[in-house]
């Protein structure tokens, strides 16, 4: 039987793999970078550290992380990574203790340029065939990364219920259209997604 915590866990894995499957051009097993502006403590990174966990053990992905600013990791997975001094290590060390490529990308701006060229080239050096991110910034930057590199492949999960600002909703008209896969994290959240 499953545990109230791991029903939610394996519900935001599924919506996620399901995402995956329907992206057009990638492989039965596919890399994908998790890109996050702020790798801190909050549900977002636990959320990417579950993802890597369940879709790696069963051979659906091949994980890779890439990041803005680094963060302390607060919550411990099931088999805990300590440091030679018997510290806790932090996200994103644990993310390489379970074996996943990290890099830093620097993200001044959601238009940020420069920062998509880069991650364009990371994507090829890494040969990664999708882009998971969570957040405006990172997600209009592995949007702009296509014209850099057209394999790349875009999943969005959306995790606010919040209007977006006539701006915002003018831009996001714009780098939508670039968009492979959304994911709302809950109904209201899809809602407001269609109307932003």
């Amino acid at each position: 039987m499953i545990s109230q915590p791991d029903s939610g866990k394996m519900i935001g894995v599924s919506l996620s793999a399901h995402a995956y499957a329907f992206v057009k051009g990638v492989p039965s097993v596919m890399k994908v970078l998790y890109l996050l502006n702020f790798a801190g403590k909050a549900g977002t990174e636990r959320y990417v550290e579950t993802l890597v966990k369940y879709l790696s053990a069963d051979g659906l992905v091949q994980p890779f992380f890439a990041y803005n600013e680094g963060g302390l990791l607060v919550e411990r997975l099931e088999g805990d990574y300590f440091n030679v001094m018997g510290l806790p290590l932090c996200r994103l060390e644990r993310l390489e203790a379970m074996g996943v490529s990290c890099r830093r990308v620097e993200m001044r701006s959601r238009f940020d340029k420069q920062a998509a060229r880069e991650l364009a080239a990371l994507c090829k050096e890494w040969d990664i065939d999708l882009i998971h991110c969570h957040y405006l910034r990172e997600h209009y930057t592995a949007l702009l990364a296509k014209k850099y590199n057209s394999k790349i492949r875009v999943v969005y999960t959306n995790h606010f219920v919040l209007a977006n600002n006539a701006i915002t909703r003018l831009s996001n008209k714009w780098m939508d259209r670039r968009q492979d896969q959304m994911i709302a994290v809950c109904n209201k959240g899809k809602e407001q997604l269609i109307a932003n």
